[in-house]
């Protein structure tokens, strides 16, 4: 009797272990996965796989799909029509190699963290006006209004908070770059191609590049040679036959010690670096025709022609930062009345020759706190050559600046813990008629 039960329960076992489903779960390269689910389709009944991705799972009634799924992978369903053990293959979910994010810029960015009221214009912004240079660039900038203080020569005025002329700083690259007789025309001695942003403060600015900035204060930045383009060329034709030209690049003629380590996966010395640019950018402008749209003999505005070309450099060794700038300008408008027919008519014939640069040199003595001392020099040779009429008028000017600046931030102690900067240093400036009176003016 005992034998013949034993016999029943052998073959009962026999019976429920051959109605179990088993088998294992591999990923696509043949490793066994571990945890992975697996479950019979619209039920919850289902186990999760060992550490071999084996599995042993008892059979419903009317179901025979099996559902397998782990994170990151496609689910797999099989239909299951024997016991035999299951061999099951799971395919990796598609993965972008590479996910490029891009951010469109502002046009105009203004700074939170300035003691001045301070907003800076981009090339996003620059590109919606039709800046064919610095004295359009704000037509869409309800700060600053440029306009027409004589339309006969073409002279420009620029206003800001309502005062205008000297009260406001016009600097190219933190260094005073319009004075004296440049004013009237500097602002389209700069072409838009060439700027990569505008810094426009209002109301009384810093004194560190100058002492001029009563009601405001303008900086533009150029383009950097070591963020040029190899070449860029720019070509403009508008309806009036005037026409612009502009050809820039930049080159790298010595290597950043950091950018070979870089590509060859070497360690590399921050105090070795060295790398050399140089840039050159071009810029000619010329007016075909005469504009008199009332026909009164009179050009509305003069034909102009201007040639425009400056060569930098930049340098760096270690902590150490050198730039140098070099320009050459040649401006002529004629205007005044045009008709041949009369005997002496009232012509406007102003030439300008303007020669430029500037050096700079810059060390910093602590990359983490920032502490540095720099020292720049710029000079300007203005020459202006006109005619009104029967009247020769000349003049010339020369502008001399030389400013060192030590600048040095720490923290501050008491209850409040704050980062401080400390900004000192010597400036002396020079503006006068070249080769006769000199007047000096020095700020400490």
């Amino acid at each position: 009797m005992n034998r013949k039960i034993g016999l029943l329960g052998l073959l009962l076992c026999a019976v429920l272990c051959r109605a179990q489903v088993t088998g294992v779960v591999l990923d696509d390269q043949g490793y066994p996965m571990i945890g992975a689910n697996v479950y019979w389709a619209g039920t919850t009944v289902g186990v999760a796989t060992g550490v071999d991705g084996d599995f042993t799972l008892m059979p419903v009634k009317g179901i025979n799909r099996l559902v397998t799924s782990f994170v990151g992978f496609h689910n797999d369903t099989t239909v299951v029509t024997n016991r035999k053990p299951l061999t099951i293959v799971l395919v990796e979910e598609t993965v972008l190699d590479e996910v490029t994010i891009t951010e469109r810029k502002m046009g105009v960015i203004k700074s939170r963290t300035s003691a001045f009221d301070t907003q800076t214009i981009g090339t996003e912004e620059l590109c919606r006006a039709a800046c064919c240079n610095l004295s359009e660039a704000f037509e869409t900038n309800a700060s600053v209004d440029v306009a027409y203080s004589d339309a006969a020569t073409g002279a420009k005025q620029i206003r800001l908070l309502g005062l205008s002329g000297t009260y406001v700083q016009l600097l190219q690259e933190n260094t005073p770059a319009i004075r004296g007789l440049a004013q009237p025309y500097g602002m389209e001695y700069i072409p838009g191609p060439w700027m990569s942003s505008i810094q426009v403060s209002k109301g009384t600015s810093s004194v560190i590049n100058g002492y001029e900035a009563t009601s405001g204060q303008i900086n533009v930045e150029l383009l950097k040679p070591q963020t040029q383009n190899p070449l860029s060329v720019n070509l403009m034709l508008n309806s009036e036959l005037h026409a612009e030209a502009n050809i820039m690049g930049g080159w790298q003629l010595i290597k950043d010690e950091h950018d070979h380590h870089h590509e060859h996966g070497e360690p590399h010395d921050h105090h070795h670096h060295e790398a050399l640019y140089t840039g050159i950018m071009a810029h000619y402008q010329q007016g075909f025709i005469t504009m008199d749209e009332n026909k009164d003999g009179f050009a509305d505005m003069p034909k102009s022609q201007n040639a425009n070309l400056i060569n930098r450099w930049f340098y760096r060794h270690g902590d150490y930062t050198f730039q140098a700038l070099v320009r050459g300008l040649y401006d002529r408008r004629i205007g005044g009345q045009m008709a041949d027919t009369i005997a002496n008519p009232y012509r406007i014939d102003l030439n300008t020759w303007r020669v430029e640069g500037f050096l700079k040199n810059g060390y910093v003595f602590d990359d983490e706190s920032g502490s540095s001392v720099a020292v720049i020099a710029s000079v300007s040779y203005h020459d202006l050559r006109n005619r009104y009429g029967l009247r020769d008028w000349k003049a010339n000017q020369l502008n001399a600046y030389l400013n060192a600046i030590c600048q040095l931030n720490f923290e501050g102690g008491g209850l409040i813990d704050n980062d401080h900067r400390l900004s000192t240093g010597l400036s002396v400036n020079y503006a006068g008629p070249a080769g006769s009176d000199a007047g000096y003016l020095c700020r400490v």
